[in-house]
């Protein structure tokens, strides 16, 4: 009898509902009991249920999320969440619970930088954030997120790519996020085995996607003067050894649905060792025209014209209108090998396209001016490098602007002659120079700082520390992406330490005049400074580009700000210890 009640037994447990088994949600605890609006808010627990069919509420609102499992939950405090003591509430189809947190008012971190927002992922440091024209900042990681940061610094969306594209899993980081005309971002995303182009509009919803099923995407997306998409990508794996590696082509792709508008591979093909993250840039192909031209460096020692050949890197240009290759400007690689540092060119204002590029064993490697029409060098700067350039930055009246050896920052004017040079203490990322306000200005990142100089004649401007906002930890990967509107400079700085993930800074720019020269940035090329040998840190506070006066000045604000923050955090606190509601 023990048998057939048994197996009675066995065959009612099968015929239930997996859902009916499954128990509701249950959290444990917090990473933090008070957040303002837009912190992070990690959440563990048991039987969290998924992003599919559940949700975070915080302060009453819906709650953007990134990472998700059944036992853990990234969130993010939303806009409009009330301040205050409030709930954090997890609701699955099984049921739903809640603990007591405080939302805090919103304060500027320092006197410098106005907001901070913290990640999970990887990478996001590795390339620029967008910027739309509202003051929206995206920014994309290594584990496939996507987040728009509102100029307040809340999260209004989080797009999860992996879900977006229906593939097991995907990264955010391949290159840089392009904004386009109607707001809309373009990110390049990898999944392993295929790549992908996803539009986000505005509201965080897919415009559409492009995947790539080979290949891999090594320059754009970007955005042209129409609107339209542009990338870079591999076509298709040859067998051959002449050309050798994986082909590529330029793409065109419409900027309202992603469907082609032209394709070119190249003659001779462009073949690559795959790298990412270098941006398309546009340019007119006479002087004082329209624009109708993109130029891409084709880098890592890629290109020979047949087999014997030294390996050689190539500067191209394409037509807007029907992706015709208007000239290959062929450069030999150095020692037959990849060039030092991925670069890509830059376009002055009289048309000349600029590429950092080896010359010749003799000569090394130069800043090297191509006519945009047939791609003919017809000048180079006048400094021979010794360890790598980075990518040029084109200025005003003809300047040409680059990082050497990842210690000095030159500038040269529309003959290539030099004008100023300034040692940069503190490892300069060479391919992380941008343009402040009307471009007076120079905006370098390095690890746990962002300095700003004249493009005039080099002397400071700016010097803000960017730290960690816990522990010791400075970055190992650092981009900048600016707002003239709000006059910002936004620092992404990711992490080596697992887990640590990343974070973006909204530095607030002065007024673009010079500050004192001695912190970190050398008048002259002569002997280094007690800056440039790490010493800066301990002899100028955070935000150490402002004078004392300046200084001065902010402090009585600052001192009633944090006197108005501990009375709110006092009022607020609650009366017991109670946190489960």
């Amino acid at each position: 009898m023990m048998r057939p009640a048994f197996s009675f037994l066995v065959l009612f447990l099968i015929a239930i509902p997996a859902r009916a088994l499954a128990a509701p949600p249950w959290i444990d605890s917090f990473d933090v009991l008070e957040a303002p609006r837009g912190a992070r808010v990690r959440i563990v627990g048991s039987d969290l249920g998924d992003p599919a069919t559940s949700r975070v509420e915080i302060g009453g609102r819906p709650a953007p999320t990134a990472r998700w499992t059944s036992t853990g939950i990234t969130a993010y405090v939303p806009v409009g969440a009330r301040i205050g003591e409030t709930s954090v509430r997890v609701v699955t189809p099984e049921g739903a619970d809640a603990r007591l947190i405080t939302i805090l008012p919103s304060t500027p971190v320092d006197d410098r930088i106005a907001w901070r927002v913290t990640g999970d992922g990887s990478g996001a440091g590795h390339h620029a954030p967008g910027v739309r024209r509202d003051g929206t900042v995206i920014v994309g990681d290594g584990g496939g997120f996507v987040y728009a940061i509102d100029r307040e610094g809340v999260v209004r969306w989080i797009v999860d790519a992996a879900r977006a594209l229906d593939v097991e899993w995907a990264a955010a980081d391949r290159g840089p996020i392009a904004v386009g005309h109607d707001d809309v971002a373009y990110v390049a995303i990898t999944s392993g085995t295929e790549e992908h182009v996803l539009a986000i509009d505005r509201d965080g919803a897919t415009a559409w996607a492009r995947t790539f099923e080979s290949g891999f995407l090594s320059a754009g997306p970007s955005i042209g003067p129409e609107g339209d998409v542009y990338v870079l990508n591999s076509a298709s794996w040859v067998v051959s050894t002449d050309p050798p590696g994986p082909s590529s082509g330029m793409m065109r792709l419409r900027h309202d649905d992603g469907a082609t508008v032209w394709a070119t591979r190249g003659d001779p093909v462009i073949t690559q060792v795959p790298f990412e993250g270098a941006p398309i840039v546009f340019g007119a192909s006479t002087p004082g025209g329209a624009i109708d031209r993109a130029f891409v460096f084709a880098e890592q020692g890629a290109l020979s014209t047949s087999p014997g050949d030294p390996q050689r890197d190539a500067l191209r240009g394409f037509a807007l209108d029907d992706g015709r290759e208007t000239f290959v400007a062929l450069t030999l690689a150095p020692s037959g090998s990849a060039s030092p540092l991925q670069v890509w060119p830059a376009v002055r204002d009289d048309g000349a396209v600029l590429v950092s590029s080896f010359v010749s064993s003799s000569v090394g490697q130069r800043v090297r001016f191509a006519a945009p029409s047939s791609g003919a060098f017809v000048g180079m700067t006048s400094v021979e490098q010794g360890g790598g350039l980075g990518s040029p930055l084109a200025g005003r009246d003809g300047r040409t602007f680059v990082i050497r050896d990842q210690s000095w920052l030159d500038a040269f004017d529309v003959e290539g002659r030099l004008v100023w040079e300034r040692r940069v203490a503190g490892g300069p990322r060479p391919n992380r120079l941008v343009f402040g306000a009307d471009r007076s200005a120079i905006w370098i990142a390095s690890p746990g700082r962002a300095i700003a100089v004249s493009a005039e004649d080099g002397a400071l401007v700016d010097d803000v520390s960017v730290p960690a906002s816990s522990g010791t930890e400075t970055p190992v990967g650092c981009a900048l992406g600016t707002d003239d509107v709000l006059r910002r400079v936004y620092y992404v700085g990711c992490f080596a330490t697992e887990g640590a993930g990343w974070e973006l800074s909204a530095i607030q720019m002065l007024d673009e005049t010079p500050a004192n020269d001695d912190a970190g940035v050398a008048p002259d090329a002569g002997m280094p400074t007690e800056a440039d040998a790490g010493a800066m840190p301990a002899m100028l506070p955070s935000g150490s580009g402002c004078s004392v006066g300046a200084r001065a000045a902010h402090a009585p604000w600052a001192l009633l700000a944090m006197l108005a923050l501990l009375l709110v955090r006092r009022a607020q606190r609650p009366a017991s210890a109670r946190t489960r509601l």
